[in-house]
């Protein structure tokens, strides 16, 4: 998905557009970033572009 159809749905803040640390794929036990706590506990984990300004959700093991 590229980051324009993910701000319309979910309003993404400019640090995600920045850092690619925003989209670390943290334990879910420990991390305190609820984005990442969203995406796993769906089963999914992220990969970012920050070039390409895209991220891929893909199934987590």
């Amino acid at each position: 998905m590229s980051f324009d159809e993910l701000d319309e749905l979910a309003h993404l803040p400019p640090s995600s557009r920045t850092y690619a640390e925003w989209w670390s794929n943290e334990d879910i036990r420990t991390t305190t970033h609820s984005q990442c706590k969203s995406w796993q506990a769906a089963g999914f984990k992220a990969e970012v572009d920050l070039v390409r300004e895209t991220v891929t959700f893909r199934r987590g093991s």
